[in-house]
């Protein structure tokens, strides 16, 4: 008797809990470092075509901004999913998702609006407007880490 499965019995990957187990695969020394994946962020921007790339720090936040939107074709997958990245070579992803698994907050805004992705509103002002098309923040401090 052959065995039929229904699409509701696959169980999901539970993404952040891969990122959180696997931190040593995503920073250079091996453990979540804020200014590290700041510059990836800031990275990502540049290679899809921004000009104008700021990172601020004040007190826990960093925050990102960029004179184009490099997020705009991938909306808010880039904050759930390992996202493919290959303009920036072989196996690389964006990196918007590891700030999710691994600090306190994070925020985005746009010309459209801001959106809490985790934690609390930012502090920090993010000033989109008409030199910046979008803006990412997060806490620099670690978040809680429930492996799931």
């Amino acid at each position: 008797m052959a065995l039929k499965y229904h699409p509701d019995d696959i169980a999901q990957p539970n993404v952040m809990g891969h990122l959180q187990r696997n931190e040593s695969q995503f920073f250079r020394s091996g453990t979540y470092d804020a200014i590290e994946l700041a510059g990836m962020i800031a990275t990502e921007a540049i290679i899809l075509g921004a000009e104008n790339v700021h990172i601020q720090s004040a007190g826990e936040w960093l925050t990102v901004t960029a004179d184009k939107d490099w997020l705009a074709r991938y909306g808010h997958e880039a904050f759930q999913a390992i996202t493919p990245f290959p303009e920036a070579g072989v196996n690389s992803m964006l990196a918007e998702v590891l700030a999710v698994a691994f600090s306190a907050g994070v925020t985005t805004a746009t010309h459209g609006g801001s959106e809490v992705i985790k934690g609390e509103v930012s502090p920090v002002a993010h000033p989109v407007g008409q030199d910046t098309a979008r803006a990412v923040a997060f806490r620099r401090q670690r978040g809680p880490q429930p492996l799931g």
